[in-house]
């Protein structure tokens, strides 16, 4: 609140512009030493007003082309004064403006003296009660100013105040503040602050402008501009220091809304950007895991292929099983780039994450750090989620390794933790990725903490990239598909982290109710894997399509095959009575799987059709449901399997 006038148009100058006496800096000019005329420096604007001239126009004129004349006894009064020291007062006449005037004299210089000019007495008035009558003019400006405004000696007692800075102090009268110090009215920090501020002012000798919250003796908090300036004596030495303090509340609380929207919008504008990164990085993972599971399928396939040709006891057979390793290996990096982009192959179950986490514990231990602690903390009568086991451990497992590998060779604690909560949408504000898609409801947690390093905001915005490691060298897609497995289950995953601190990972599945299930795979009974009839096969990938032909006519089967959906369903149209079962893959040129399906069962309604796709299972038969799809065939597949699923459909129909 307190401070200094500044010269613009709230500072001290526009305080003296209201006064109703004209305030003015003189020179005076002497000739061979006599004091024959002064001259005016600067001046307010009641100066000029007095004078008949613009303000702009008074400084640097003679008072006495000013006033019309100037006596040669108010210039020896005045002259003596300012040699002396001393203030003097005496009333002059202007011819030039035809009336009375009121002239103070305030020493400054050798030769510079301040002058106050009001005027005169009226007839009948004495000069005392001419001068009452200046006082409560003075008073009266200074009262209906809206700023608040003080003086104070050098030992910061109040010697003025106008009356809104009384009441700002809770005093109703100016007067109730003249003798007292800013101990007398504020706190004592507040008031240690104001005498510093005044110590500083009156040691620069110059003018200090601020900006500060004061708080009210009503208890409200309001901003003010203040402006502080050290007040000399006619000797130049500081005497005190004055003040005015306009209240800014209003545009201080525009620029705090200004700046709470301004970090609203841009915490919005990174969420955006992280949510279009990751689905931008997730489509193209996804696009080269569909890609490359087709190359996979002829490897696999055909690797499958030659190995029924070789006698048991063929060396090439061993050099077979290295290719059917390898590309399963391949096969499970495509795995991770679908489960990055939410498209992996999942097979959905209740599953209970205590009965996840207590079946994989041994592996767990063995997975950490020697110098780590590794503490389960489950959750009892925690509710199953819709899962699948395996996707699930391998997020468990990406989180204890990271936790791991934070901690280093250091010793440290990984704790893993299991519960539930009712999350709303705001519980998935700082959720990463897209967190529009989550729904209020109970969520399963599974926790994982370290006590590591820790991660700076840089690295935590870079850990979802694939392939991204702060080590030499990347672990593969990592937490990235930890991210995509995640999404893909309809979770959320939040994590904190601090430089020093240790992480914080959690990821959130909707819990479901029914019993969870153990897991086991069921053994598939055995199979006839013959058949006949004519099967047509539309696949965009030569290699596919003849890997199929050698499968089936393996079997038993015709084959006819067509390089997109538009080629498939002219195909069927010339040989839908011969054709037993058609076998679509999803994504085609001209026509894909889906088109390609809705056209052929408008031909007719009970054709059996299989889709195959290096997609989920679940994703791709999301878009057949309730139009009877016959099967489904994942990419990449063994002969076995692409060979089983055909007869399974083809012989149930039997």
């Amino acid at each position: 609140m307190e401070g200094v006038p500044g010269k613009g148009p709230d500072g001290l100058a526009s305080l003296f512009d209201l006064l109703e006496e004209g305030v003015a800096l003189c020179e005076l000019v002497y000739d061979e030493g006599v004091c024959v005329d002064y001259v005016v420096v600067d001046a307010n604007a009641q100066y000029a007003a007095h004078t008949g001239l613009a303000r702009a126009d008074v400084a640097g004129q003679r008072a006495s082309a000013l006033f019309g004349s100037v006596e040669a006894a108010h210039l020896r009064e005045c002259s003596a004064a300012v040699a002396e020291g001393t203030r003097v007062r005496f009333d002059v006449f202007s011819p030039r403006l035809g009336r009375h005037f009121s002239l103070l004299v305030v020493p400054m210089g050798p030769r510079s003296f301040g002058t106050v000019v009001s005027h005169g007495a009226a007839p009948g008035e004495s000069h005392e009660q001419a001068l009452e009558t200046g006082r409560l003019a003075q008073r009266a400006l200074l009262d209906n100013q809206p700023h608040l405004a003080w003086l104070k000696d050098v030992h910061g007692r109040f010697l003025a105040v106008n009356k809104i800075f009384a009441e700002a102090c809770g005093l109703g009268s100016p007067e109730l503040l003249v003798g007292k110090t800013d101990l007398d009215v504020w706190p004592r920090e507040l008031a240690e602050a104001y005498r510093a501020d005044d110590a500083a002012v009156m040691a620069a000798g110059r003018q200090k402008a601020v900006e500060e919250p004061i708080e009210g003796i009503d208890g409200t908090r309001r901003w003010f501009e203040t402006y502080k300036s050290p007040v000399f004596a006619p000797d130049g030495s500081i005497v005190g220091t004055t003040g005015v303090a306009r209240d800014v509340t209003e545009r201080k609380q525009a620029e705090q809304r200004a700046l709470r929207a301004e970090e609203e919008r841009h915490k919005l504008e990174l969420s955006v950007f992280q949510a279009q990164k990751l689905e931008s990085l997730g489509v193209l993972a996804g696009g080269i895991a569909h890609d490359f599971n087709n190359l996979l399928t002829t490897i696999l396939g055909n690797t499958d292929l030659a190995r029924t040709v070789l006698p048991p006891d063929q060396p090439a057979r061993a050099f077979l099983d290295d290719v059917e390793l390898a590309t399963r290996r391949a096969a499970d990096l495509c795995r991770e780039m679908l489960a990055y982009s939410g498209k992996g192959r999942f097979v959905i179950q209740p599953i209970s994450l205590n009965q996840l986490v207590s079946e994989m514990g041994q592996l767990l231990s063995v997975s950490t750090s020697k110098k780590a602690t590794f503490i389960q903390a489950l959750a009892p009568d925690l509710p199953s989620v819709l899962a699948d086991a395996t996707q699930l451990g391998q997020v468990v497992m990406n989180l204890i390794t990271n936790a791991s590998e934070a901690i280093g060779d250091n010793e440290g604690t990984i704790t893993l933790r299991t519960g539930a909560l009712w999350c709303d949408r705001h519980h998935f504000l700082d959720a990463i990725g897209d967190n529009e898609r989550l729904v209020a409801g109970t969520y399963a947690f599974l926790e994982v903490s370290d006590t590591g390093v820790g991660m700076e905001a840089e690295t935590l915005s870079r850990i979802f990239d694939p392939f991204y490691s702060t080590k030499f060298a990347g672990r593969g897609l990592g937490l990235a598909a930890v991210l995509g497995i995640v999404r893909g289950h309809k979770g959320a995953l939040k994590v904190s982290s601090r430089p020093g601190k240790g992480t914080t990972f959690r990821v959130l599945f909707p819990t479901h109710g029914g019993p969870a299930q153990a897991g086991e795979a069921k053994l598939a009974a055995a199979r006839d894997l013959r058949g006949d009839g004519l099967v047509l096969v539309a696949d965009d990938e030569a290699a596919i399509r003849t890997l199929a032909r050698n499968i089936l006519e393996r079997a038993g089967f015709r084959v006819m095959t067509a390089a997109d959906g538009r080629e498939a369903l002219e195909l069927y149209k010339q040989h839908a009575r011969e054709i037993r079962l058609v076998v679509l893959d999803m994504t085609m040129p001209h026509l894909d799987g889906e088109g390609c399906f809705l056209a052929i069962r408008e031909l007719n309604p009970t054709v059996k059709i299989v889709v195959s796709s290096g997609y989920s299972e679940q994703e791709v038969v999301a878009h057949f449901v309730g139009r009877g799809l016959a099967g489904f065939v994942q990419k990449p597949y063994t002969a076995d399997q692409f060979l089983g699923k055909i007869c399974d459909i083809v012989h149930a129909s039997e």
